[in-house]
């Protein structure tokens, strides 16, 4: 696959960008015709300041590791990183990124590197968490142990983060759960909220002759004059029979009304019509 170096300048600022483009489906000279570069800071230049004026191929390379050798050189020559006539970012290879030949992280120093670097930033944050809790989780004591084997064998600062990491892994491994609490409102820390029945197992039962309601659980033994479910209290309102009297009142009311209030009435009545109709325009 073929490669090459492009250059593009605004002759009006004296603002630089150097770059490679290597693609399957590209061919030379397709750039600012159908490709655009990768750079952000291009686009948001181009939004300010217009398209380029200068335009230009610079170098055709048979591969795509040599353009991006290229131009990376050419880039540390100019230190466009530093340069304030460059818009290029950094001076180093574009992605993927190379040291010419092989790629940086399938070399096994710098991956062995940056996975230590990751557990320890894990370390940090795991140490910086004032809302930890003990618990059994295999998981949270595994990644415990994997933190204390990354601290062995290091400076005598790590021995107090090893000491503190034993500890709770020791909290972790003999922590024991609670049992879980009764239908009680305190306790000797301080209040706690009541549990409902429902959770513990009971259910309601209503005697038939008293009409009083009591819970039992499935161990419990249940009187005959009791039957599973619970009497509602409070009256229906919502019948045809207090449909009809709530009706029958107000008419009453309405006959026996004064001119005044029949006014204030008919007011109050326009004004609910007229808000509704204009929220319906809207």
């Amino acid at each position: 696959m073929k490669s090459y170096t492009y250059a593009i300048g605004w002759s009006k600022t004296n603002v630089w960008y150097y770059g490679v483009r290597y693609s399957s489906k590209m061919y030379v000279g397709d750039i600012w015709k159908t490709y655009f570069t990768s750079s952000n800071t291009v686009k948001e230049y181009v939004k300010m300041y217009g398209n380029p004026d200068i335009i230009k191929v610079t170098r055709v390379f048979e591969t795509v590791d040599d353009g991006i050798a290229h131009e990376s050189k050419f880039l540390n020559k100019v230190k466009a990183w530093t340069n304030p006539f460059f818009l290029n970012c950094h001076n180093a290879p574009a992605f993927p990124w190379k040291s010419f030949d092989k790629n940086s992280m399938h070399i096994p120093k710098v991956k062995e590197k940056m996975i230590r670097t990751k557990k320890i930033q894990g370390l940090i944050k795991f140490l910086r968490n004032r809302k930890w809790k003990p618990s059994r989780n295999k998981n949270l004591i595994s990644r415990i142990e994997g933190y204390i084997s990354l601290m062995e064998g290091r400076e005598k600062r790590c021995d107090k983060i090893e000491k503190l990491l034993r500890k709770r892994l020791e909290l972790c491994v003999n922590y024991t759960r609670k049992p879980y609490p009764k239908n009680r409102k305190s306790n000797s820390r301080g209040k706690i909220k009541a549990i409902s029945d429902s959770k513990i197992g009971k259910r309601a039962y209503t005697c038939q002759e008293t009409k009083i309601v009591k819970m039992f659980g499935p161990d419990d033994s249940i009187p005959e004059n009791f039957k599973k479910g619970m009497v509602k209290k409070t009256p229906n309102n919502n019948t045809q029979e207090t449909r009809k009297k709530i009706s029958e009142a107000m008419v009453i009311s309405r006959e026996n009304e004064s001119d005044e209030k029949k006014k204030q009435r008919l007011k109050k009545y326009h004004e609910t019509l007229n808000k509704r109709r204009l929220s319906c325009e809207t």
